[in-house]
């Protein structure tokens, strides 16, 4: 088996992957050096974002309102060279 995709090891975290393939996936983590690292700074990460402090509730409510504003499409400067067409030749 190669080894599974980051989005993979999140579904054996968190559960959502069932069945055989989950059971594949979880004995070629067992085998596989990298793979056992990555769950564990997956698993790492994902406990560090549960134990962080909640935002302030004014803050989280500002967030709300701005996000309720602005329009959907974004504002893009065409003047900037990343936002520029290729040009063709």
């Amino acid at each position: 088996m190669t080894c599974p995709s980051t989005e993979e090891l999140a579904a054996i975290y968190d559960g959502s992957l069932k069945g055989q393939q989950a059971q594949k996936i979880r004995e070629h983590v067992a085998s596989c050096p990298r793979c056992s690292h990555e769950l564990h700074v997956l698993h790492q990460n994902l406990q560090s974002v549960s134990q962080a402090p909640s935002p302030p509730a004014d803050l989280i409510g500002k967030a709300q309102k701005h996000r309720q504003t602005e329009s959907i499409t974004p504002q893009v400067n065409l003047l900037h060279p990343r936002h520029r067409p290729a040009k063709k030749y």
